[in-house]
This record gives C-alpha cells, sequence and structure tokens, in this order.
C-alpha cells in the first residue's frame, strides 16, 4: 500500500513536469507554425504533357525542399495521405507538434518559371484538353458567324 501511495505521489509530481513541458513544446511550435504557415515549396520535375509526373513527389522530398528553403521540417512531421503524381500546387499539411497542425503549398513544376505562375495562383492545362478548349472556341466562333 505505501509503495503504492509513494507512487501515486511521485507521478502526480512527474505529471506537473511533463506538463510544462509539453505547454513550452507547444508554444514553441505555435511560434514556428505562424512564421512558416505560408512557406511555399518549390519541387522541380519533369512531366509529361498531361501534366504527369515520371515518378512522384514523396514527404521525403517535400521536409527536404522545406529545409532547402530554411524552414526544419521532418518527413514524419509531413503528412501526405499518398504521393503527388501531378504538377500543380498542392496543400499539404504538416504536424510541428501533436496538437500543432499548419498547411503549407508544396509547388510541382516543370521549370522555375512554371513555379513562379503556379505560385501566383495559374493553373496548368494538359496538352490534350488544351487542344479541345481550342477545337470548341473555334465552333462557337463558327457558330456565332452563321448566325
Amino acid at each position: 500500500y505505501q509503495r503504492r501511495v509513494h507512487g501515486v505521489a511521485y507521478f502526480e509530481s512527474q505529471r506537473k513536469v511533463l506538463e510544462a513541458q509539453n505547454l513550452e513544446r507547444r508554444s514553441e511550435a505555435e511560434a514556428a507554425g505562424s512564421k512558416v504557415k505560408d512557406l511555399k515549396v518549390i519541387l522541380i520535375r519533369q512531366a509529361s504533357e498531361a501534366l504527369q509526373l515520371y515518378g512522384s513527389v514523396t514527404s521525403r522530398d517535400i521536409a527536404d525542399g522545406a529545409v532547402a528553403a530554411g524552414v526544419k521540417i521532418g518527413r514524419s512531421q509531413v503528412e501526405l495521405d499518398k504521393p503527388i503524381k501531378t504538377l500543380g500546387a498542392h496543400k499539404i499539411k504538416v504536424h510541428l507538434h501533436p496538437e500543432v497542425m499548419i498547411e503549407i503549398t508544396a509547388v510541382v513544376a516543370r521549370s522555375p518559371d512554371e513555379a513562379e505562375f503556379l505560385s501566383k495562383g495559374g493553373t496548368l492545362v494538359a496538352e490534350t484538353e488544351r487542344a479541345a478548349l481550342e477545337e470548341k472556341n473555334v465552333k462557337n466562333i463558327e457558330k456565332t458567324r452563321t448566325e
């Protein structure tokens, strides 16, 4: 009985220390999160005309890109349901602390110019889609001319 009472008292004293440490780590994570919440990680990859990557972008690639941008993020902190296989701007969740999550943007592009275009909100159109849109526009123009 005496050991159990002593164990409970010890646990209570340790719990206060652990809660204080957790609160401090959470505060640090929130401060770091506010600094990097608008982070855009630029990843240059080869891709087809249909905007499909030759390969994929993984959590390791995103973490490495963030480190290159000056933000220390481990790959285990990056929440990626499945690898990224298309060009474009992708929202990625990053867990800085179990209670602190931020969203960053991974911009996957074929060139730095394309990455800048995507960063500013641009949208890429696959070559096949572009051809279909042009054909549709030509038909609409011809239709308005005949009317």
